[in-house]
């Protein structure tokens, strides 16, 4: 089984989800920021209404970006489960239906970061923030706001914790 690892270095890992939640119609967005040393940096989620899933993992990167660049957080590796998503924003998978959405992404990508680069993972290293954009109904108590997180909520922190004493 493929797990969660540390980033190389002194850089953020910024994990990313977008999906289809259990609980609502309509989907959870999740971005979580740790430390070299699995530790919670900074979070949010976001609900919105249904869509493509790749294009659900591009919301997902964009709120990552926006996270990390307002946050000061400009050394970062975000890691992606959806190759189409991947695809799409480095331009090799035109698609015009999320022309704008790609647009918005890539201008922030272009921003002068560090190091920013967006890596495509196995969706079993994810799993704290599968949890997180799973549990968005809650902690969005229904705004379509996006919720910021300086802590995680105690289902996503014993997950977190467990992969944190794995590395």
């Amino acid at each position: 089984m493929v797990r969660w690892s540390r980033p190389h270095g002194i850089k953020l890992k910024v994990n990313v989800k977008g999906m289809f939640t259990r609980e609502i119609y309509g989907c959870g967005l999740a971005v979580i920021i740790r430390d070299s040393e699995g530790h919670w940096v900074h979070g949010c989620c976001k609900v919105i209404g249904g869509s493509a899933p790749y294009a659900l993992e591009m919301h997902a990167l964009l709120l990552a970006l926006n996270l990390a660049w307002n946050k000061g957080k400009n050394d970062i590796v975000i890691e992606c489960e959806h190759a189409k998503a991947l695809h799409v924003i480095n331009d090799t998978g035109k698609d015009d239906l999320y022309d704008g959405l790609v647009k918005r992404i890539n201008k922030l990508r272009d921003k002068d970061w560090e190091e920013c680069e967006i890596v495509l993972i196995d969706p079993s290293a994810n799993a704290a923030v599968v949890a997180l954009a799973d549990h968005a109904h809650i902690e969005c108590s229904g705004s379509c706001l996006v919720k910021e997180l300086r802590s995680p909520p105690s289902v996503i922190q014993s997950i977190i914790d467990a992969e944190s004493r794995r590395n």
